[in-house]
């Protein structure tokens, strides 16, 4: 009985190392991986027909449903201009030029990696509302009325994606030195 008990822990400890090293490994493997811009971090990997077990891993793990790289590359910001994480309880400003793909969208997502509920049913804002010259948009705890924009609700802190759909040569190929929205932050409430 008491080499079962000891056969029993084993095993357990071993699953419980074995599932922290590869959570570790994921997401270290992940932000090594990333190409920096500005607030903007992606991993060029993502959407890669030949990508690694560990990038297929992360996706899995935080819901991209990436499509192929030619289709979309995905920008992630969790930091604002001046490097400071990104929280509810602040508003901030977008603000960018064009950007170089046939369709783009941002999307404001809660620490659980699940779409923000912004009270008004709006989750994105593209370039449909904001038209394809140089653009600017507030994120607030809540927005007033019709105002284009994101709203954060009670989340503590957010991210955001940028999904740029069909992209160009140019960005696809060198997403570092793209121009890509700013997010600025204006104040805070606490």
């Amino acid at each position: 009985m008491k080499i079962l008990i000891k056969f029993i822990l084993a095993v357990l400890v071993a699953a419980g190392v074995g599932a922290v090293s590869a959570y570790m490994m994921i997401e270290k493997k992940s932000a090594a991986s990333a190409v920096r811009n500005g607030s903007w971090a992606i991993n060029t990997n993502i959407g890669a027909q030949d990508t690694d077990p560990y990038v297929k891993a992360h996706v899995a793990l935080h819901a991209l449903l990436a499509l192929n790289k030619s289709e979309a590359i995905y920008f992630v910001a969790a930091k604002d201009a001046a490097g400071e994480a990104l929280r509810g309880g602040c508003t901030y400003k977008v603000s960018g030029q064009p950007i170089d793909a046939r369709w783009w969208t941002i999307t404001a997502y809660g620490a659980d990696d699940f779409l923000i509920p912004g009270g008004e049913g709006h989750f994105a804002v593209s370039v449909n509302e904001l038209g394809t010259g140089n653009f600017s948009f507030p994120i607030a705890p809540a927005l007033s009325g019709d105002s284009t924009g994101l709203a954060t609700g009670e989340a503590a802190h957010f991210s955001l994606l940028l999904r740029t759909y069909n992209p160009s040569p140019s960005l696809l190929n060198d997403p570092g030195s793209a121009a890509l929205p700013v997010v600025t932050k204006e104040n805070c409430n606490g």
